[in-house]
Protein backbone atom coordinates (compact mmCIF):
# COMPACT_ATOMS: atom_id res chain seq x y z
CA UNK A 1 0.00 0.00 0.00
CA UNK A 2 1.35 3.28 -1.23
CA UNK A 3 1.21 6.77 0.88
CA UNK A 4 -0.78 8.97 -1.07
CA UNK A 5 0.34 12.57 -1.81
CA UNK A 6 -2.24 14.31 -0.05
CA UNK A 7 -0.97 12.40 3.19
CA UNK A 8 2.44 13.42 2.84
CA UNK A 9 2.26 17.05 2.36
CA UNK A 10 0.85 18.23 5.70
CA UNK A 11 4.49 16.23 6.81
CA UNK A 12 6.44 18.66 4.30
CA UNK A 13 4.49 21.88 4.97
CA UNK A 14 5.45 21.09 8.61
CA UNK A 15 9.09 20.26 7.96
CA UNK A 16 9.48 23.44 5.57
CA UNK A 17 7.84 25.54 8.44
CA UNK A 18 9.58 24.18 11.37
CA UNK A 19 13.29 23.53 10.30
CA UNK A 20 15.77 22.13 12.89
CA UNK A 21 17.96 24.86 12.72
CA UNK A 22 17.17 28.18 13.54
CA UNK A 23 18.62 31.36 13.59
CA UNK A 24 18.24 34.09 16.59
CA UNK A 25 18.94 37.50 16.72
CA UNK A 26 21.49 38.40 19.51
CA UNK A 27 22.57 41.74 19.41
CA UNK A 28 21.99 44.74 16.61
CA UNK A 29 23.67 47.73 15.89
CA UNK A 30 21.62 49.07 13.05
CA UNK A 31 20.88 52.96 11.65
CA UNK A 32 18.51 53.73 9.42
CA UNK A 33 15.17 52.33 7.99
CA UNK A 34 15.02 48.86 7.47
CA UNK A 35 15.38 48.86 3.55
CA UNK A 36 18.41 51.24 3.96
CA UNK A 37 20.25 51.43 6.98
CA UNK A 38 24.08 50.84 7.87
CA UNK A 39 25.33 48.39 10.68
CA UNK A 40 25.79 45.28 12.10
CA UNK A 41 23.63 42.05 13.61
CA UNK A 42 24.61 39.19 15.34
CA UNK A 43 22.10 36.16 14.64
CA UNK A 44 23.00 32.72 17.00
CA UNK A 45 22.51 29.67 14.96
CA UNK A 46 20.57 26.93 17.57
CA UNK A 47 19.16 23.42 17.59
CA UNK A 48 15.63 23.93 18.03
CA UNK A 49 15.19 19.58 19.25
CA UNK A 50 18.09 20.14 21.75
CA UNK A 51 18.56 23.82 22.34
CA UNK A 52 22.60 23.79 21.30
CA UNK A 53 24.18 26.84 20.59
CA UNK A 54 25.33 26.51 17.47
CA UNK A 55 27.90 29.25 14.82
CA UNK A 56 27.41 33.01 15.47
CA UNK A 57 26.44 34.64 12.36
CA UNK A 58 26.81 38.14 11.65
CA UNK A 59 25.09 40.49 8.95
CA UNK A 60 26.65 43.75 7.47
CA UNK A 61 24.38 46.05 6.23
CA UNK A 62 25.42 48.84 4.06
CA UNK A 63 23.16 50.79 2.29
CA UNK A 64 20.65 48.43 0.57
CA UNK A 65 23.78 46.00 0.45
CA UNK A 66 23.98 43.27 2.70
CA UNK A 67 26.65 40.24 3.81
CA UNK A 68 26.68 37.80 5.72
CA UNK A 69 29.91 36.36 7.74
CA UNK A 70 30.19 33.08 10.18
CA UNK A 71 32.40 35.06 12.50
CA UNK A 72 30.89 37.15 16.29
CA UNK A 73 30.13 41.02 15.18
CA UNK A 74 32.89 41.60 17.87
CA UNK A 75 35.63 39.70 15.17
CA UNK A 76 34.24 41.91 12.55
CA UNK A 77 34.21 44.97 14.11
CA UNK A 78 37.63 44.47 15.05
CA UNK A 79 39.12 43.49 11.71
CA UNK A 80 37.34 46.20 10.31
CA UNK A 81 38.84 49.04 12.48
CA UNK A 82 42.06 47.04 11.58
CA UNK A 83 41.64 47.56 8.01
CA UNK A 84 41.04 50.93 8.29
CA UNK A 85 43.60 52.17 10.84
CA UNK A 86 46.13 50.42 8.34
CA UNK A 87 44.48 51.94 5.55
CA UNK A 88 45.04 55.31 7.65
CA UNK A 89 48.63 54.86 8.01
CA UNK A 90 49.21 53.83 4.83
CA UNK A 91 47.86 57.24 3.44
CA UNK A 92 49.70 59.01 6.49
CA UNK A 93 53.18 57.58 5.17
CA UNK A 94 52.18 57.74 1.13
CA UNK A 95 51.91 62.07 2.17
CA UNK A 96 54.93 61.93 4.37
CA UNK A 97 57.28 60.27 1.99
CA UNK A 98 55.51 62.92 -1.11
CA UNK A 99 56.32 65.70 1.14
CA UNK A 100 59.65 64.91 1.83
CA UNK A 101 60.46 64.34 -1.77
CA UNK A 102 59.04 67.89 -2.51
CA UNK A 103 61.57 69.35 0.02
CA UNK A 104 64.37 67.75 -1.53
CA UNK A 105 63.50 68.49 -5.04
CA UNK A 106 63.27 71.73 -3.68
CA UNK A 107 66.77 71.88 -2.05
CA UNK A 108 68.03 70.32 -5.50
CA UNK A 109 66.62 72.87 -7.97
Amino acid sequence: MRPSFYKLLPLSVLLVAYPAQAFFPEHVWAVGSPTNCYGLAQWDESDRLGGVRGHKRTVIYFGSHQWVVRQPALMVIGLGAVGVLSLSLLGARMAFKLRQHQEHEARIS
